[in-house]
């Protein structure tokens, strides 16, 4: 579990790991009570993958997760065994993994990564895209500056400061009225000009599971894709 985790770059955490064990544990203990269809290659399948989310929360983590323990088992009866037709299931297994490894450092380093920002004992957990083109920063701190959407970092605050969010869209206006830190205004130049976003600093963040420090701008003007991603970070 910990070595998918570091293949496709998510956050891996311990209580999801112990509850994949014991989930892995059950399935395993209750296999070897009453056997028949439990110990069949569907069910096996079917929970290694609810294994796999649980750890990891992601049902593509979950399949690496299973070609991952297809290789590790592979090679365990390939070296108890020192069969021939085990091995090539090995060499394949091994293949694929690399395979995977690969899709996943392209999708990590250059495209879509996990972000996750907490403020105030509050968190949310969303999609950003790790865009090269930007360069944003916060000309005080020199802190990279995140630029979210409105909707996706709400969870954060409480009812009054979203009522404010939500109901003034000018960014003075708005720090005016939120009463300063943790918010702040951060300068910005694109192609069609330029202005000011409303951002905060978080008491922490974690980006494809490092830690990160960051400043968190606020936009409405984020569109939607069809990737999913809620937020634009500084590309690796």
């Amino acid at each position: 579990m910990w070595a998918t985790g570091g293949l496709t770059g998510g956050t891996v955490r311990g209580k999801r790991i112990l509850l994949a064990a014991f989930l892995g544990g059950l399935y395993g203990l209750a296999a070897e009570i009453f056997g028949g269809f439990l110990r069949s290659l569907a069910v096996k399948g079917a929970i290694g993958s609810i294994v796999g989310f649980a750890a990891l929360g992601s049902w593509g983590a979950a399949a690496v997760f299973l070609v991952a323990s297809m290789a590790l088992g592979g090679f365990v009866a390939a070296v108890w065994r020192s069969g021939a037709g085990v091995w090539v299931l090995f060499i394949l297994g091994i293949l694929l993994l690399r395979a995977l490894k690969g899709a996943a450092a392209h999708r990590v380093r250059g495209e879509l990564a996990p972000l996750t920002i907490w403020l105030k004992g509050r968190k949310v957990t969303l999609t950003t895209l790790r865009d090269t083109g930007n360069t944003l920063c916060d000309p005080v701190t020199g802190l990279p500056v995140t630029v979210c959407r409105k909707e996706a970092v709400l969870p954060l605050f409480d009812r009054e400061t979203r009522n404010i969010l939500c109901r003034f869209t000018d960014p003075g206006e708005a720090l005016r009225r939120l009463g300063g830190p943790p918010f702040c205004l951060v300068p910005y130049r694109a192609v069609g000009g330029g202005g000011l976003l409303l951002a905060f600093y978080p008491d922490g963040s974690e980006l494809s599971g490092r830690s990160e420090k960051m400043i968190i701008a606020i936009t409405d003007e984020l569109g939607r894709d069809e990737r999913g991603y809620s937020a634009l970070t500084q590309g690796g």
